[in-house]
């Protein structure tokens, strides 16, 4: 009986990166188009444990990932789940899979599973989740400081005191650039979701739409739409009754300084008057003394 030779495949070992967002190319970045220009960066680093968390308020953090390849040893990923959130945290978490790959993911860091051949697709629908689930928590941030400021702006939309342009103005128009600024970011993130660039591969593509459903991140832009567009057509009329009361104070000034000149010319036009009636008074009398003479023959 022959001995049948069986070969082991070679291993395959986990690896792990830092992912930094940048607007600018760095080094062999690869570029985000939607829902905005970015650029992310891989640096290599150990896979015993997920680095430092970056403070959660910095804006375009960079992101931990792992890879485990099938067949890396169990142990490796044991500090990265220690580090995923459960219970009851209110850090996010996402778990999303296809037949091909698999991704459990946090704001902070993310487990990616998946053969190495689907590897590329896999990252690149982890990074560009990431920048859409992110900018869409920030919008949902935002909301509460807004219903704030139209609690306290709508006697505006009704009512507009002259001390408003002095105190109120400038808050107004940074609320309403705020406002107008998330509804373009609303907007940009829908298209992001709908994936239109014709680069993206199909794997790459279906596992973005499986994190993006897990996520709810369809449902919770389309909860942010309408206070968004409430926001921008309160502020519309507010900053139209604005400047409805500005022109009407313009038009008001205008009168009072016509008023004023008017009766300054008035008196000036009365003090005219006297002067002649006074130097015509004096002329007919002079006339009259000169005319005596005759007129008493």
């Amino acid at each position: 009986m022959q001995k049948a030779h069986l070969m082991e495949a070679p291993a395959v070992e986990a690896k792990a990166w830092l992912v930094s967002f940048g607007t600018t190319a760095r080094g062999e970045g690869v570029r985000i188009g939607a829902p905005r220009e970015l650029f992310a960066q891989w640096i290599p680093v150990d896979t015993a444990a997920p680095p430092a968390a970056v403070a959660a308020g910095e804006a375009d953090r960079p992101i931990a990932v792992l890879w485990m390849p099938t067949g890396a040893p169990a142990d490796v990923e044991a500090g990265w789940v220690a580090a995923i959130p459960a219970g009851e945290s209110t850090e996010r978490v996402v778990r999303a899979g296809l037949r091909t790959a698999r991704i459990v993911w946090t704001d902070r860091l993310a487990i990616v599973y998946t053969a190495q051949e689907q590897l590329e697709d896999a990252l690149d629908a982890l990074i560009r989740f990431t920048v859409v689930e992110r900018d869409t928590a920030a919008l949902e941030a935002k909301m509460p400081a807004i219903w704030a400021s139209i609690d306290a702006d709508t006697p505006l939309t009704h009512t507009v005191l002259p001390s408003d342009h002095d105190r109120r103005k400038a808050e107004v128009n940074r609320t309403t650039e705020t406002v107008t600024k998330m509804a373009s970011s609303a907007l940009r993130l829908e298209i992001a979701l709908q994936q239109l660039d014709p680069a993206l591969q199909s794997s790459s593509k279906r596992l973005f739409a499986e994190l993006a459903l897990q996520a709810g991140l369809e449902d919770r832009l389309e909860m942010l739409a309408e206070p968004i567009d409430f926001a921008i057509e309160h502020y519309e009329l507010i900053n139209s009754r604005m400047i409805e009361a500005k022109q009407f104070m313009i038009e008001e000034q205008q009168f009072e300084v016509g008023k004023k000149q008017f009766e300054v010319e008035k008196k000036q036009a009365t003090a005219s008057l006297v002067v002649e009636l006074v130097i015509l008074a004096v002329l007919v009398a002079d006339l009259l003394f000169i005319a005596y003479p005759y007129l008493a023959k």
